[in-house]
Parts: structure tokens; C-alpha cells; sequence
């Protein structure tokens, strides 16, 4: 964010980018990504989560509609992430000498299919590890076609764990299907 002193107007400079998101990608290719495709993007995801959450920056949306892949300019055959729409992202600036928090109890903030549980219920204490989670939700999601809780409601999301992507897709490694469901 920007702001003019002259006229006090706040304003956003937002890259122009040209490429896909995985959410299309996926919904064009029917098919899982190929594991190795699949782990370069998802390390630059985790390298661009640990970059926001060292900035205090969490970003509470994460899902496939707003990762985008562009190609990579120091490497045409390759593609860059861009993680978008840090919308409601949470900036955690020093502690309040209240401890407050601007973000109200009882508000839920994000896409329900990639939400933490902890991020249901109560969206003022959310941390990073609520974007981990939507990370892993992701890769589920490109590794097996589907979403890890059935219908992808909050109460499916609440009460229990996710498949093993190794039980839904045999081809995927036991290490990344681990991975996963860490």
C-alpha cells in the first residue's frame, strides 16, 4: 500500500502477471500432477509462506485460485509461484498492550474447503500454520483429484483426519504422501 501525502488517497501497485492457476490447471489437466512438477511448486509455495510469515504476514486464503504459475524469465521452461490475494491476510504488528487484536472473535476468515480447524474457530488467533494447512490441502487436492474432506464442509474438516494419499493414489511416494499428512 501507497499513500499520496498531497491527497491522503491509499492505493495498491500490483505486479502484471500472465500465466495460470493451479486452481485451472488442475480442473484443465482431470488428472494429478506429476510428483516432481508438484514438489517444485509446492517448495516455492513453502519458501514464499516462510518469506510472509518472517514478515509476520499471514496470508488466511491460501487455495489454488490464488496461486498463480508464470513462466520463470531467468528459465523459459520453467515456472515461477506467485502466491495472490492477500485480501484478509493478518499482519502481526507488536504485541498491543492489551493483547487485542483487531480481527473480531467468532469471524471466520477464508475459503472453508482450505480453512484450519483453529482458523474456524476463532480467526483472531490464527497463525502461519493455518497457511501450512491449506498448503496440504492443495497437495492432496493435485495429488488425488479430490478434496482430503469429502464435501470439504467445516464440520467434515472438524471431526477427522484425511485419507493418506497413498491409499487413494498408489503412485504417489510414501515419503510425500507422509508429508502431506504431517
Amino acid at each position: 500500500f501507497r499513500q499520496r501525502p498531497q491527497d491522503k488517497l491509499l492505493y495498491i501497485i500490483m505486479e502484471h502477471l500472465q500465466g495460470t492457476t493451479i486452481e485451472r490447471l488442475l480442473d484443465q489437466r482431470q488428472a494429478p500432477l506429476p510428483e516432481a512438477e508438484l514438489l517444485s511448486v509446492a517448495l516455492q509455495i513453502a519458501r514464499a509462506l516462510e518469506t510472509a510469515h518472517g514478515s509476520k504476514v499471514i496470508h488466511r486464503d491460501l487455495k489454488p485460485s490464488n496461486v498463480m504459475l508464470v513462466p520463470d524469465p531467468l528459465s523459459p521452461s520453467m515456472q515461477r509461484v506467485k502466491i495472490l490475494d492477500f485480501g484478509i491476510a493478518k499482519v502481526r504488528r507488536r504485541e498491543t498492550p492489551t493483547g487485542e487484536d483487531r480481527t473480531e472473535v467468532g469471524a471466520v476468515m477464508g475459503t472453508p474447503a482450505y480453512m484450519a480447524p483453529e482458523q474456524y474457530r476463532d480467526a483472531s488467533s490464527t497463525t502461519g500454520k493455518a497457511d501450512v494447512f491449506a498448503l496440504g490441502v492443495m497437495l492432496f487436492e493435485a495429488l488425488t483429484c479430490r478434496h482430503p474432506f469429502g464435501g470439504a464442509n467445516t464440520m467434515a474438516v472438524l471431526t477427522g483426519p484425511a485419507p493418506l494419499v497413498r491409499s487413494l493414489q498408489r503412485s504417489v511416494s510414501a515419503e510425500l504422501s507422509n508429508l502431506v499428512a504431517a
